[in-house]
């Protein structure tokens, strides 16, 4: 891959974990969910102007069965307000097996003042419509939680408390928990921290998202637990364009 998806090979961070370049190779010990492929993107502020982001892509090198551009809302109160990234593109692979990388970006998209790549596996908490707004979440692990019990807790605890909460079920169309391959992470600057996770929600409304986070069970049950095992995150609402599907 060339431009801006050039990438040092197995940088470590401040907490000790590896992410550098995939290499075509497979990363052992994965569920045989969906994969999908992540690149974030940040452009200098002079850039951001509505639709005028500079990406395209090579459509003919497209192998995944999925290309989705996700591009950030303007702020809003409870949001990341200056999003930390512009653009979230998302390549759907439903065959574990065969992960290809995206498409070659074309040179324009050399612009991105930052950048951050990865492969995830889908974890489908709340199995509903794919309907009205879509937010995005980043979180990371607490220091001490080890990325095994982050991706145990996150699924089999986390999760289900989400998918059980009468809130949640009333004011969230779906959840899907994206958990990152540490091993398959690039970044742009040695200094990025990787993700452990991206969550996904859907909602009819911001006012649905906030009646099911204010509620009392998120404020009593799945914000303590929540915070038993991770940091803060990074959330943004965002504009999701189907780019390919096969």
């Amino acid at each position: 891959m060339n431009g801006i998806f050039r990438a040092k090979t197995c940088k470590a961070d401040r907490r000790g974990r590896k992410h550098g370049h995939l290499a075509g190779r497979e990363v052992a010990a994965v569920p045989a969910e969906v994969i999908r492929e992540f690149i974030l993107l940040k452009f200098p502020t002079a850039t951001c102007r509505g639709d005028q982001l500079p990406i395209a892509c090579d459509m003919s090198d497209l192998r995944c069965d999925a290309l989705i551009e996700n591009r950030a809302c303007p702020p809003m109160s409870g949001f990341t307000q200056e999003p930390i990234w512009d653009v979230v593109l998302e390549s759907c692979h439903a065959d574990a097996g065969r992960w290809m990388l995206l498409p070659r970006l074309t040179a324009e998209t050399r612009a991105a003042e930052r950048w951050a790549r990865f492969f995830a596996w889908e974890n489908v908490a709340i199995d509903g419509p794919r309907r009205g707004i879509k937010i995005l979440s980043f979180p990371r692990r607490l220091p001490g939680v080890t990325a095994v019990e982050f991706t145990r807790h996150y699924r089999d605890v986390h999760g289900p408390l989400v998918a059980a909460a009468e809130a949640f079920q009333r004011h969230i169309n779906r959840y899907v928990q994206h958990h990152v391959i540490a091993e398959s992470v690039q970044a742009s600057a040695d200094a990025f921290e990787p993700y452990d996770a991206v969550a996904e929600f859907w909602v009819d409304s911001i006012d649905d998202a906030w009646a099911a986070w204010n509620s009392r069970e998120y404020r009593e049950i799945i914000r303590p637990d929540r915070n038993s095992f991770m940091g803060p995150s990074d959330r943004i609402a965002v504009d999701e364009t189907t780019i390919h599907r096969r």
